[in-house]
């Protein structure tokens, strides 16, 4: 699990712990990074410090920490890379986790402004990919975990973030008219798949399209 502890003067430690899974018991305890307390506090009092959820694949764990960096620890505590080169300034914390394709990481990063999606190499940490998220809405932070899917054997990436459907972008105004949706787009959840559909909770409903109709829009 992840955890942000106020253990060094100044700072805080982004730690990733090992536990016992039977007895609960701390077994290993690795520092990762170790941000200045006025970077790590800009959030909300329900939000933690560490709330992104790590990933485990193949003896490898990766441990999102939002704007204050990403790193892959192998299972005797060993760094094996990380990366902060990325930081943006966040609202109310850090929320959406990343998630794994192929030999990619990849997560959105929703903060006060210029939001964007981005992926790293899964085995180096190096940057693949940065792509700037189209978006007019007055406030464009979000919390949200990235979905992937296949479309007639093409992967897709959905993303949900927040768009203003008062006068949205090209790309923004198909979406909402295949979702037909009228309102803004406001505290998106992770979007979801089943039956041919994908199916987001957008504040204040819930909205499904076929995957189809998804297509059309990407």
């Amino acid at each position: 699990v992840t955890c942000a502890e106020d253990v060094l003067e100044g700072a805080y430690s982004m730690s990733l712990l090992e536990l016992n899974a039977e007895s609960g018991e701390l077994v290993r305890r690795t520092s990762i990074f170790q941000p200045q307390k006025e970077v790590v506090e800009t959030r909300h009092r329900k939000n933690s410090f560490a709330s992104p959820t790590p990933i485990f694949e193949n003896g490898r764990i990766y441990a999102h920490f939002g704007h204050m960096g990403i790193a892959c620890v192998d299972q005797e505590g060993a760094i094996l890379w990380k990366n902060n080169s990325f930081q943006y300034e966040p609202v109310h914390g850090n929320g959406g986790s990343p998630v794994l394709f192929k030999d990619r990481i990849i997560f959105s990063c929703d903060g006060k402004s210029n939001p964007f999606l981005m992926a790293l190499d899964k085995n180096t940490g190096e940057i693949l990919w940065k792509t700037p998220r189209e978006t007019d809405a007055l406030k464009t932070f979000s919390f949200c975990t990235p979905l992937i899917i296949e479309i007639d054997g093409e992967p897709q990436i959905i993303s949900p973030g927040r768009i203003r459907a008062a006068d949205p972008s090209a790309r923004a105004r198909e979406a909402l008219k295949a979702l037909n949706v009228q309102q803004v787009f406001e505290d998106p959840c992770a979007a979801v798949t089943g039956a041919d559909m994908v199916v987001l909770a957008v504040k204040p409903q819930v909205m499904a399209a076929a995957l189809e109709g998804v297509k059309d829009c990407l």
